[in-house]
């Protein structure tokens, strides 16, 4: 067999000096180069255009930002559904109060208070909600200016007591959806890298979906896909 190899091997070599099978080697494989210029690379362009587009999509249809009107949904499906939060109007300040464990238990209505104000307090009330299970939430409400003891005080940043970080949440909570950027604080800064910038169209929206009628209120009962209310929710502003 080695013998057979060796042979061959060597009739190549004679036929590689052959100027004329030397030409003919090369444009061979020059056209062979030039076959698969003009079909697997379209194809796998092709494919790789797919893959991109996928994930493209993929990153867009679920970033955060889709998900800013989540909260409050999340909050009027416990109130719908008698869970552990409660909605009322009151003759006091409309208010939102919250558990021992950071959780909003109470959103509570002036009872003079427009369409607006109530949609906005109950927005408000949902992203002050993620300081109770967010991390990242409770970190951004947990801090406040003071100053320093001693002769010569100075401002300093301090951890807040549970009560100043439920305001400062519901502070910042309110600045995002009321686009107050007068009164934004480090909750305000978290909502928006979280979620996004809030514009004109998206703060329409949310006012839309806890006033308007139709399956995209947050208290419609109405029987519809799951699927479908999440695909509302991605493709809106």
């Amino acid at each position: 067999m080695a013998g057979k190899l060796d042979i061959a091997i060597g009739i190549g070599k004679e036929a590689l000096e052959n100027p004329l099978v030397r030409e003919a080697a090369g444009h061979a494989v020059s056209a062979a180069e030039r076959l698969l210029q003009d079909t697997m690379p379209q194809s796998m362009m092709s494919a790789a255009k797919r893959v991109e587009g996928l994930a493209r999509d993929s990153f867009s249809d679920f970033s955060s930002a889709n998900y800013r009107h989540i909260p409050v949904r999340s909050l009027a499906t416990e109130i719908r559904t008698g869970g552990d939060v409660s909605m009322r109007s009151v003759d006091g300040p409309s208010r939102i109060v919250f558990d021992q464990e950071n959780k909003v238990q109470h959103v509570l209505f002036n009872k003079n208070a427009t369409d607006i104000e109530r949609a906005d307090h109950l927005q408000t009330a949902g992203y002050a909600n993620l300081i109770h299970n967010d991390v990242l939430a409770n970190e951004a409400a947990s801090k406040v200016m003071g100053q320093s003891a001693g002769f010569i005080s100075h401002p300093i940043e301090r951890f807040a007591t549970q009560e100043e970080m439920q305001k400062n949440a519901i502070d910042g909570a309110r600045a995002y959806v009321g686009r107050d950027a007068a009164n934004a604080n480090r909750f305000t800064a978290y909502l928006t890298e979280r979620f996004g910038a809030q514009t004109e169209e998206t703060q329409a929206w949310g006012r839309h979906i806890v006033n308007g009628d139709g399956v995209e209120n947050i208290f419609s009962t109405t029987l519809r896909p799951p699927t479908s209310i999440l695909d509302k929710g991605l493709r809106k502003p």
